[in-house]
């Protein structure tokens, strides 16, 4: 059976700025921006986009053009001894799905709840969730609890002390959450016929809102001293912070993490390019509109921040500036000041739910991909239309527990492990086995072989000496710089932090797990020594043959004048 294409190269290019762009360019890099010394923050930003970030993407994007795999045979096919690489990229994007989709359902319980003439986080009075600390514009209530922090922790969260109080399911969370991953489904279940056209709406549309949410945001009094703050103008800048290690560290971990290095989806994605024309092109539309959507996101959260700080006279630097918190009990305070205030929330957070559903099936997709890959190098064939349907209801299953009312803690626990720690070390050893163990010129060749171009110099220095280097620093600080986990100011139990790990280890454990398997898969009659260097063999070759009698039986079959002169 012939590998599934994309409907046309803008597909391709939209399913990659999808995934792309998502939440953490809207809570994430406008903070980082903002103490790391405002627009002097953008010369180590960019610098690193070009060292690590569109060399990244140019590499994931060639390996599944190249391979015409997902990510756990792609590495497979480059090089066998380091398939549990790939199997652990699956295995964290899956992880992922299923517990960011939280973010998404409290994007639709916000939703749901603004089409109403009187946003209900506007006031305390006559609010069952409310309490006598509870502050709104409308009493003098000085140093008390804004009241949209009371309404995200009080009403949607029923907020416990802590991880080891639990409390109780919460059943309008659990419905939304179901609702989330049945809209998944029906984005997924066809593969690149249906995402492909889904894209044209979840990506195009919250650029169309973003735009409507700035000019809005730049209305409000007090905005242009928030973008006077992002950016550092007016004496708030520090340039001396490019002296400190740290914020170079920060924006290289931005730039890869924002770009989804590492995660594989964009493997997965680029394994149904058939256009090799256009390879780096393509790097350079995806890569420069992610960052620029980044600093564009950065205008419209401090344009609303500034406003904030001068309607509750206080600085800047002292609100919830990242995260969560961020989006819903920040931004929420200023949206009562819009006109007509349901109309704004509505569009604020219908473009948060697009944005992080985007992330969620691109995620989704890629362990479909992987599935398939298996089941068709096992000759079993099984319904695509199952697979999907099989991978969106376990993770649904993996999110009903964030759906508690001490859910928040288990979220939290689940992105630092995840999204932070298994990231880290899963992206160097997809970046190192690329460049260094398969290596940068053979495979420059096979980019050279199916696109008919050769690779630009530069780039092929990059990935010798620049890019893995500076992805195995990054990987050093995360790992050196590891402190036990907290949230705001709740410290959580080392008991806690060991269950951390032991998430942590569902996707780095394929990686021993893959070298085992493939050193065992020889027979008995060869030493250690030689299973090890077969295993350093690329099978790059035997999959394109693969493809080759793929596409011919392929041909066979939809050609009977073929069949006859046999």
């Amino acid at each position: 059976m012939s590998r599934e294409s994309w409907g046309s190269k803008s597909q391709f290019i939209l399913a990659c700025l999808g995934y792309c762009v998502g939440l953490g360019n809207i809570w994430r890099f406008p903070y980082m921006m903002f103490s790391s010394g405002g627009a002097c923050f953008l010369i180590p930003y960019f610098l690193m986009l070009l060292l690590i970030g569109l060399p990244g993407l140019y590499l994931e994007m060639a390996v599944g053009l190249v391979t015409q795999r997902g990510p756990v045979h792609a590495i497979d096919a480059l090089c066998p001894l380091m398939k549990g690489s790939g199997w652990g990229t699956v295995v964290m994007s899956f992880l992922y799905a299923g517990y960011f989709t939280a973010i998404i359902v409290y994007c639709l319980f916000y939703l749901f709840n603004s089409f109403t003439s009187t946003l209900p986080w506007e006031t305390c009075e006559g609010k069952e969730w409310s309490t006598e600390n509870c502050a709104d514009s409308t009493n003098n209530n000085i140093g008390g609890i804004p009241v949209t922090q009371e309404y995200f922790e009080n009403h949607l969260l029923h907020k416990t002390s802590g991880i080891d109080e639990f409390g109780s399911l919460r059943w309008p969370l659990f419905g939304l959450l179901l609702f989330t991953w049945v809209l998944i489904y029906l984005f997924v279940f066809k593969g690149t016929k249906s995402v492909g056209k889904v894209v044209y709406f979840t990506v195009i549309t919250p650029y169309v809102m973003l735009l409507a949410l700035l000019i809005r945001g730049c209305t409000l009094s007090g905005a242009f001293t928030g973008i006077e703050y992002f950016l550092g103008l007016n004496g708030k800048g520090d340039w001396g912070k490019l002296a400190e290690v740290n914020v170079w560290v920060n924006a290289a971990s931005q730039v890869y993490n924002s770009i989804g290095i590492g995660f594989g989806s964009l493997i997965a994605f680029s394994s149904f390019n058939r256009n090799s024309s256009t390879l780096v092109r393509d790097t350079l539309l995806i890569g420069l509109v992610n960052s620029f959507t980044s600093i564009f996101a950065g205008f419209i959260i401090f344009s609303v921040l500034g406003h904030i700080s001068e309607m509750v006279n206080i600085p800047i630097e002292n609100l919830q500036l990242d995260g969560p918190e961020l989006i819903f009990v920040s931004y929420p305070q200023a949206l009562s000041d819009m006109y007509p205030s349901w109309l704004w929330s509505i569009m604020f957070f219908l473009t948060l739910f697009v944005l992080g559903i985007d992330s969620i099936f691109s995620s989704i997709e890629c362990l479909n991909i992987t599935i398939l890959d298996v089941l068709g190098n096992m000759k079993i064939s099984i319904k695509r239309e199952l697979i999907a349907f099989i991978s969106c209801a376990v993770a649904f299953l993996m999110g009903v527990p964030i759906m508690y009312d001490g859910g928040i803690y288990l979220y939290k626990l689940f992105d630092n492990y995840v999204a932070v720690q298994s990231l880290s070390i899963l992206a160097t050893l997809e970046i190192v086995t690329i460049v260094w163990i398969y290596g940068a010129r053979p495979f420059s060749r096979e980019i050279s072989r199916v696109t008919g171009q050769e690779v630009p110099k530069v780039l092929l220095y990059m990935w010798l000496f620049v890019t893995p280097v500076i992805v195995i620093v990054i990987m050093i600080f995360s790992v050196a710089g590891y402190k036990p986990l907290q949230y705001i100011d709740y410290v959580y139990p080392v008991w806690a932090n060991a269950v951390g790990w032991c998430i942590a280890s569902l996707s780095l454990i394929c990686v021993p797990l893959g070298v085992i398997h493939e050193m065992y898969s020889f027979d008995d009659s060869k030493s250690l020594l030689e299973r090890f260097k077969y295993s350093l063999r690329p099978k790059i070759s035997k999959y394109a043959d693969m493809d080759m009698l793929n596409s011919q039986s392929s041909d066979d079959k939809s050609d009977s004048s073929v069949v006859t002169d046999f």
